[in-house]
């Protein structure tokens, strides 16, 4: 005895139901296969899309803290020994 999840035996037209159930089953699961893969596909291009704008935000936070801390020092610099004006 072979165990295939198909009951044998019985007429020929209820074996012919059973291999036309699962042919159907086997398009639906296709089917089913195929939207997956398309969202699956669609949510990656997002998550690619999304990952290279946060390495471009990062990347500007980086040179902008640069741009920060440079100015501060240069604006540091002359300053120092310099006392604020008198009213």
């Amino acid at each position: 005895m072979i165990h295939t999840g198909v009951v044998t035996g019985g007429s020929r037209e209820s074996a012919l139901a059973g291999v036309l159930s699962q042919k159907r089953e086997m398009r639906e699961l296709e089917e089913v296969v195929a939207r997956l893969e398309a969202d699956y596909q669609s949510a990656l291009a997002r998550h690619v899309g999304n990952k290279q704008a946060l390495a471009e935000v990062s990347k500007t936070v980086e040179e902008l803290t640069a741009a920060t801390r440079h100015n501060e020092m240069e604006g540091a610099g002359p300053q120092q020994g310099r006392r604020p004006a008198a009213a």
